[in-house]
Order: C-alpha cells, then structure tokens, then sequence
C-alpha cells in the first residue's frame, strides 16, 4: 500500500501525464506484465513505430518513486534481439536510467524521460544506427547467451593480430587461457595458489573478427561457427583438423573491436553430436579407427549443423580491463616498468605496497623480517588467515593472486641490517626504495650503505606522527639532503608538526621490548594515500633536490590525544594548520641551519 501523502501525488502525476501525452492509465492486468520491475501504476500510449506497426509504449512508476526515474517499455516481447537497447520484458535501456528524481518538478522529469523514449523508437527506422548500438553493446548481448551458464573463462591474452591457437586448461568448473604456455602456467598459479602441479594443456582457437556480430550474426550452431572459422581464420583449418583427430571439445574465442578497445567471447563446441544422433560405436566414423578418420569426414561431422554451441562469458585480467577504470593517461601506463623495494612491511609499507600494486607499479621487492599477529589485523593489509606467516612472504602472495598486472614480487624475510650482498643487490635493482620501518637510526644505517654501494635512485622515507595524525614522505636524491641530516642526535625529527609533552604515544607490545604507536586504520589511509600518490608522481618525474610531503589530520583530533601543533608549523602554514598537504624542498641541511 502506498503512503495517503504519496498515493496522492501519485494521482495528481498520472492525472497530469495522461494528458500531456494523450494517453492512459495502466490496467492491472497489465501492470502484471511489468510484475518483476515491482511497478505500482503507470500511463500507455499508443505510438507508430518505424516499421509501420502501432505499439503501446508504457510509462512505468515503481514503488522506488520518487527516489528513482519512472520506466518506459515498449510493449512488445518480439522486439528483444531485434532493436537494440530493449530487453526481454520491453523495458528500454536509457541515458538516463538509474539516475534519481529532482522532485522539483517530477511531472516535467517524467515527461522527459518518456520523450527519451520516443526519440529512441524513432531511431530504430536506421539500419545503420542499429547495427553500430548492437555492436556497441556487444559485450552485453554476449553475455546474455551466456549468463545461464554457471562457469565462464578466466583470460589473460593480449591482443592478437590474427587468428591463431591459444593454450587453455580446464580446473574443475574453471577455464582459464594465456597467450603461452609458461604465461598460462604462472597465471594459474597466481589464481590458484602453488597447490596446482600438473596442468592437461589443449589448445583454443582465437578467431580475429573485422567487426563485432550483432545479435542476429551470432553463431548457434557448429556449422556456424565453421562458417566464422573458414571466413577468418582458413590458414588455421589444417592445424584445427589435426586438434579434431585428440576427440576433445572446442574452446573457441572471438576477438572483436569495440569503440576504444577491444573485447572477446567463448563458445564451447563439443565433441560429440546429440544424443538422437549419436552412434552406438566407439568410433567417430563407422570403418574407420579412433584418430585414424579421414580429416575432411572428422571435419564435417564436427561442425554438423544440428550441434548447438554453448556461449561463454569472459573475466578478462589483462591491463586493458584491469586498469579500464585507472588513470589513463599516458605517462601512468609506464608504470609497468618500475621496480619499487619496500622496507618494512607493516601497516604503512603493506598498504603502500597494495596501493603501488593496483595502481600499475610492475614490480615490487618487500623486505621484512617479522611475522604478522593478531595485533596487527586491524590496520595492516593481511587478514587473520597470514596471522603467524612472514608479513613479506603472504603479502607477495596475495599480490600476485590480487594484482595481475603486477608483473613481479619478491619477499625478502631479513633484517635490512642483516642483508646479504645477494640481497642488497636485489634492493639496489629498484628504482626507488622506501624505508617504512619506523625507526630512524635503523633507515639511517640502511639508507647511508645504499648510497655507499653506489645506489642511483631514489631513496624515500615514510613514517607518522603519534596517533598517525601527521604523516611524512621524505623523497632523497643522490647527493642531497638526507633523513640523517633532518633528524636530531636522538633520531627525532628537527622540524616536529605536532607536539606532545607529557603523553604517553607509545603502547608497550606483548614481547620483550616490544611497543607500538596507536592509531586505527582510518586515521592510517589518510597518510597511505598521500605517500602512494607521492610515490608515483616522484616515479614518473623524479625530483632534482630532496623534497617532503606532510598531511595533517584535524586540530580536534590533535587536541583530542593531548597534542597540539608546533610552534614551526604555525608559523610554516601561518595558522591554517588543520586537514592540510604541504609539500617543501630542502636544499640545505636543517642539521646545519640548526648548528647540531
């Protein structure tokens, strides 16, 4: 029942619409059409369609209104398939579907969306518009071959540009494809863990198509798809006709061009006919042995017309649609060929790591000798599951399962003050090294051997304030200031943003010695996103001189834990202290303007 206050807005809506389009209101009946789109009521019309045919075009009022626009179907089942943008109920795919209701004037919004519709009706009288929105959404009507099949094929293949055979396996319910055999391999074993041994490697057939089939074009039966193959792909039936003579299924995927980039889908073809028409005999072919049958007769019953395909669906994870969604400009797609070592992998360097991984960092060197406890779970990257585990070693793990375009990861389970030659050599490949181990002295040391060895790149430090209500990401250059040069005898640094005399910032820890800052994990992605973005801007355009970024949490929860801001900080941001990201340049050493 609707509310008396809606029911009579409601009443006044359809009043005004039936008039406005000379139209009327929906039976019961045939609101019952519309049952699953949970419709209250709603106005028809009878329109001219292109093809000459008159068509109710119905103007549907969920129970969502007014936080949501009003429907508009055509009502007319047969149209699903045929015109583009109309699903199997008549209901139309618009602009401006989903978007919500300005209740301002909800009889003028409701009027526009119907004339949305009508102009699209108007549209299905060009061929050309059809055929072009058809292959604009061909992903979608793929996919709707597809969606009552439960499994679907986990892809990573990089574009080709021409038809050839690809390496698929099968595990369980599971198809997954690459482009080789040693990339198929690595891949599954980054989905699915070092506990696949043995994979039984067969081979799919990759079809090139000039343009992507509109739903009529798509093949539903094996002779179909011979008919797709011998168009597209003829220099590969030899090679295909040998594959018949193993008696396995067909995987078998189109590659199609979409606007900006390009798409697939995967038909499954199977080996035998259907059971009406299957022989008795063991053998393909009667008279002829298993494997031993003459290709042009293997070939034909193969692809026989009364073989129906099944249509696959694709979870693709190479760069095109991992980082569909990521910045796309130019300089960020280099990403991919950055190495980037992260000492320390606690709540800053994991979730630093994770960042750099998503965002297209290729490859990652994590340094850490601790083990991950329970403590640890309510800000660090790793869940209970890695509780026990080397924090390096899980955390290069679930990268590589997480993050496929991560092209490398490797986890070094030592105490940086304890590196062998063979692994400082590991560290000194990155191009820059981020310290997050939280203590001074120790990155000091550490940073002082790099630039010993004769380390080029760039050495970064990242740490926070007590309470994470501050954080730093101090980027050091070969022969530039360095932390050792920001920081006071007792490893503190000159220039503190905050100050907290007489309060306690540390917790002790459960083992010997042990202690840990306390902040929870929101107060910590403040300060992880500015370092990351930090870490990728420097990355891309290195900087000439050492330079730092600072972000601030708020006055109150500075105030809040017995802190207040430095008397250097005030004067640097002249009072506007609170929720700021300060970025400066050291040319000179504090140390030395100091005179420590």
């Amino acid at each position: 029942m609707l509310e008396p206050r809606k029911s009579a807005s409601l009443n006044l809506l359809l009043k005004g619409l039936c008039a406005e389009v000379a139209g009327r209101e929906l039976s019961p009946s045939e609101l019952s059409v519309y049952q699953v789109r949970k419709v209250s009521c709603g106005v028809t019309r009878l329109i001219r369609c292109p093809d000459g045919i008159d068509r109710h075009l119905d103007l549907l009022i969920t129970v969502s209104f007014p936080n949501t626009l009003p429907l508009v179907a055509i009502r007319d089942p047969s149209l699903y398939l045929v015109w583009p943008h109309v699903e199997s109920d008549g209901v139309m795919c618009l602009p401006s579907a989903g978007k919500s209701f300005n209740d301002d004037d909800m009889l003028r919004q409701a009027l526009g969306v119907f004339r949305e519709a009508l102009e699209l009706v108007q549209n299905m009288a060009s061929e050309p518009w059809i055929t072009v929105e058809f292959r604009k959404e061909f992903v979608t009507y793929w996919g709707h071959h597809a969606r009552h099949i439960a499994h679907a094929i986990k892809a990573k293949i990089s574009p080709v540009k021409q038809s050839c055979m690809l390496p698929y396996t099968t595990i369980g319910r599971e198809i997954y494809i690459s482009d080789t055999d040693a990339s198929l391999r690595e891949f599954v074993q980054r989905m699915k863990g070092p506990v696949i041994h043995k994979l039984v490697i067969r081979n799919a057939l990759l079809v090139k198509l000039p343009d992507a089939p509109i739903p009529s074009d798509m093949p539903t039966t094996a002779k179909e798809a011979e008919n797709i193959i011998l168009r597209y792909a003829a220099e590969l039936k030899q090679e295909l006709g040998t594959y018949l003579k193993s008696n396995s299924d067909l995987l078998m995927l189109v590659q199609v061009p979409l606007e900006k980039n390009i798409s697939y889908g995967g038909l499954w073809i199977p080996k035998n006919p259907p059971p009406t028409l299957r022989r008795k005999s063991r053998h393909n072919l009667n008279g002829f042995r298993l494997g031993r049958e003459p290709e042009n007769l293997l070939w034909n019953q193969f692809f026989s017309p009364s073989k129906l395909l099944t249509y696959l669906s694709l979870d693709r994870f190479d760069d095109v649609v991992v980082r569909s969604r990521a910045d796309q400009l130019p300089r960020s797609n280099s990403l991919d060929a950055y190495h980037v070592a992260l000492v320390g992998c606690g709540s800053v360097g994991s979730s630093i790591a994770s960042i750099l991984a998503q965002s297209g960092v290729g490859h990652l060197t994590l340094v850490d000798p601790d083990v991950l406890v329970s403590g640890n779970l309510s800000r660090h990257e790793l869940g209970a599951p890695s509780v026990g585990n080397p924090k390096a070693v899980d955390l290069a793990q679930r990268l590589k399962r997480d993050r496929p375009q991560l092209q490398s990861v490797t986890p070094i389970v030592k105490h940086v003050e304890k590196l062998s030659e063979k692994y400082w050599e590991q560290v000194m490949e990155a191009d820059l090294v981020l310290f997050a181990i939280g203590q001074t002295g120790l990155e000091n040391y550490a940073a002082d051997a790099l630039w010993k060895k004769g380390f080029t790149g760039i050495i970064g430090h990242a740490w926070l304030e007590p309470f994470a209500s501050v954080g730093h990401l101090l980027m050091c250059v070969k022969n530039g200031v360095s932390r050792r040069q920001l920081t006071g005898s007792l490893g503190d640094p000159l220039e503190p943003v905050t100050c907290w005399d007489d309060v306690d910032v540390e917790r002790k820890g459960g083992e010997c010695g042990g202690s840990f800052q306390p902040y929870g994990a929101a107060a910590l992605g403040r300060s992880v996103a500015m370092m990351s973005a930090g870490i990728i801007d420097i990355l891309l355009d290195p900087p000439a001189i050492t330079s730092e970024m600072i972000i601030t949490g708020t006055t109150a929860e500075v105030e809040r834990h017995g802190g207040a801001w430095s008397v250097d900080w005030l004067a640097k941001t002249s009072g506007k202290v609170s929720g700021r990201q300060f970025t400066q340049s050291h040319k000179v050493s504090l140390a030395l303007v100091s005179g420590e």
